[in-house]
């Protein structure tokens, strides 16, 4: 192996481990890289009581013998979950006590407890508080998986493009064009948002990396060129469509330009393929 030899685009690893985090704090990041418009939408009152009483039955070891259950109470024009306790190895039918749950302008109603004291240690007015306080924090935290999706999106958008090295994500490989900018933005995340740790490992390219990206690079500008392709042939596509199709060929051939070191022959051959694509969308546009 030749040791003298540099490839092309050296740059960084990224991999991160995130925790729940508050929308406020996230928001003022986000924005500050203009980024806000990638806040998700604040927790449904439903799944911020679910994840409430997920996190109340975890905290809440359950009698010998019984596991907790958490079912949706859809019923009778009721809204909100039942809690129960089951004994192991039996239908949901032997449930031995259970307590309903709902959300009332923003608060934290229990009803029908019929869970003792001497079962579990805790008050209707005491489980109610502590559920209460675990679906406020619910609705004012935006989970750790959705900030993870937030840095995926902000990656996926840098170009030249940045490849995702694992199937579902999670570890990329970054150009060096974007290390630094990226940097700041994981600086600002740990800072203000507690739990997010964002670690960037500098990557030298070695031949089996430089394989590794690059089947990935052409996996997916495949994908894309393809899809873009099909949809263009069909003729179902109206004049806009049409043209965001073609806004997108010529984004593509962009990508390849800019990584044409990394992917050689096969980026010669996808530009074919898509300079065909910009030429049928062209024509298309004529006659819609």
């Amino acid at each position: 192996m030749n040791k003298e030899r540099k490839y092309p685009l050296n740059g960084v690893q990224v991999y991160w481990d995130n925790a729940p985090t508050p929308r406020k704090n996230l928001l003022e990041v986000l924005d500050a890289h203009g980024y806000g418009t990638l806040l998700p939408d604040e927790m449904t009152n439903e799944k911020a009581l679910r994840q409430a009483l997920s996190a109340f039955t975890s905290e809440v070891p359950p009698p010998g013998g019984h596991v907790w259950m958490i079912r949706g109470l859809k019923h009778l024009k009721q809204n909100g979950y039942e809690v129960k306790l089951e004994r192991k190895d039996e239908t949901e039918n032997d449930a031995s006590q259970a307590f309903r749950v709902k959300i009332a302008n923003g608060c934290v109603v229990i009803e029908n407890d019929t869970l003792s004291y001497s079962v579990v240690p805790m008050v209707t007015g005491v489980k109610q508080q502590r559920i209460q306080e675990l679906y406020d924090t619910s609705k004012a935290t935006v989970a750790g998986a959705d900030v993870g999706a937030i840095l995926t999106r902000i990656l996926k958008s840098y170009r030249p493009m940045v490849v995702a090295l694992r199937p579902m994500g999670g570890l990329y490989w970054i150009p060096e064009d974007h290390s630094d900018r990226f940097e700041r933005l994981c600086d600002d995340l740990e800072e203000s948002c507690p739990g997010n740790v964002v670690t960037p490992v500098g990557w030298e390219m070695t031949p089996k990396c430089l394989r590794s990206v690059k089947d990935r690079m052409s996996a997916e500008l495949e994908k894309e060129g393809s899809a873009i392709m099909k949809e263009i042939v069909s003729g179902t596509l109206g004049e806009e469509a049409l043209e965001n199709r073609l806004r997108r060929c010529v984004e593509l051939q962009d990508e390849i330009v800019a990584n044409e070191e990394i992917l050689g022959e096969f980026g010669d051959r996808l530009s074919d393929a898509l300079s065909i694509a910009q030429q049928a969308a062209t024509q298309g546009m004529m006659i819609v």
